[in-house]
């Protein structure tokens, strides 16, 4: 599967993130730097913070790559050849994005085998800076955050000063720990199929596919009922239009329906229907922080909420008593805890009293129930387990410069984010637009 295919110009213009508005943010006093950012991979690195380190020893050999304008299922991809492997023997810890320059650690099962045993890896879009032995694969997760560093460009080197208020307020209250819009996919729509899939809705997933996400060639020839064109034309990489095309073809049909839509959508893989399904639990927790940061309380605590500690994701419910409020002022302070919003399903936490009701307004903003989001369906297919997920994040060891090179002068900012949480939510609230350029992977 070839996952380097450009992205139609169509998809360029910016879209809004679910559950966020646009004018929403915590920095709202401090005039938008606006500028432009990925304007070349060099203007964005991000570095892997390991979770721990190989052990010198085991079937598992670890590599630590580099690698630019590459995704990181195209590296994947160019690593399971090199060492001869399938692509399940290929385990990462996290998604790096395509339009930079990245580093991260990938393993490959090879028992009995040591990476001498290894002709070096050569390609121009990737190299290793090191390599080793460890027990397990890598798996998603395994990891404990990510270093960015990110040339924002476009704009006068007189603006780093609202940028350092900007990054000093980052600090210390926490980011805003909202889910990017790559999380959405290019047209932002992911959490719409996961709605869908979430009430059983197949033929209303189908059309969302061929509406929302195909390619304008694509969309014409399925608008058109040309089914086979559209399945010959469809990219090779599109594998839930082309699961649906497929069926149709097979079975001439002339028109959809949700028999056939059914169908089609049982061969998609896991992999797609999960992302959907974690899409629709992060348009409702955006809407839920919104509403929480446009109340001011997304770096506080009351009677029924639901806090988490960060250093390990321990959740404890917040309780009536006046004898620790204290104490838990002094813990958010120090951005030892912090409230958490929900990521939807039948094993999440509930909070109680207002808390209860903002979460279910916001559920309801999707037209949901708990219950219709909780459920099982006969087919044995059922959403995510659910958890909760900090409000807030601590970013650390912010830097910021400015410079000129080549290309113009810049604004660098350098932090460090804890896993699954994205670079965007910095630039937010820095550059108050959305001035991506998008990416078919996120920055977790």
């Amino acid at each position: 599967m070839n996952h380097a295919k450009s992205v139609p110009s169509v998809y360029h213009a910016p879209v809004a993130v679910p559950g966020i508005p646009d004018d929403l943010f915590l920095t709202a006093d401090i005039a938008p730097l606006a500028g432009r950012i990925k304007m070349r991979p060099e203007d964005f690195l991000v570095e892997e913070i390991p979770l721990y380190e190989p052990e010198g020893d085991g079937e598992h050999i670890y590599i630590f790559v580099e690698k630019k304008g590459l995704s990181t299922f195209d590296l994947i991809d160019i690593v399971a050849r090199h060492f001869g492997v399938k692509r399940r023997d290929v385990g990462y810890a996290g998604l790096k994005d395509k339009t930079a320059i990245t580093r991260q650690t990938l393993s490959i099962y090879a028992p009995g085998r040591v990476p001498e045993d290894f002709p070096m890896l050569q390609h121009p879009q990737a190299s290793v800076l090191w390599t080793d032995l460890h027990r397990n694969k890598l798996r998603l997760g395994h990891l404990t955050g990510n270093r960015f560093s990110i040339r924002i460009r476009n704009v006068t080197i007189d603006r780093i000063l609202d940028a350092q208020r900007v990054m000093k307020t980052l600090h210390a209250r926490g980011v805003p720990n909202f889910f990017g819009p790559q999380r959405f996919g290019l047209s932002r729509s992911n959490h719409i199929l996961g709605r869908a899939l979430v009430l059983d809705q197949p033929l209303e997933l189908a059309r969302a596919l061929f509406q929302c996400d195909a390619s304008p060639n694509v969309r014409a020839a399925y608008d058109a009922g040309d089914f086979q064109k559209a399945l010959q034309i469809c990219e090779t990489w599109r594998e839930p239009e082309r699961c649906i095309l497929q069926e149709l073809v097979r079975n001439k049909a002339e028109v959809l329906d949700e028999r056939l839509a059914r169908r089609g959508i049982r061969n998609i893989s896991s992999r797609s229907t999960r992302f959907w399904n974690s899409a629709l639990q992060s348009a409702i927790f955006n809407e839920v922080l919104s509403r929480r940061l446009a109340a001011g309380t997304f770096d506080t605590v009351q009677p029924g909420d639901l806090a988490c500690k960060h250093v390990n994701g321990a959740v404890f419910r917040v309780g009536d008593g006046d004898d620790d409020a204290e104490n838990l002022q002094e813990r958010l302070d120090t951005m030892e805890i912090s409230p958490t919003g929900p990521l939807w399903g039948p094993k999440m936490m509930r909070p109680e009293r207002e808390i209860e009701a903002l979460e279910l307004e916001a559920l309801a903003t999707h037209n949901l129930t708990p219950e219709q989001i909780d459920g099982r369906r006969a087919d044995g297919w059922r959403v995510l387990d659910g958890v909760r997920r900090p409000l807030r994040i601590p970013m650390t060891d912010p830097e910021i410069e400015a410079g000129a090179d080549e290309h113009g002068t810049y604004i660098r900012l350098a932090f460090d984010l804890p896993r699954g949480c994205y670079a965007t939510t910095v630039l937010r609230e820095v550059m108050k637009v959305d001035a991506t350029v998008p990416d078919e992977e996120s920055e977790r």
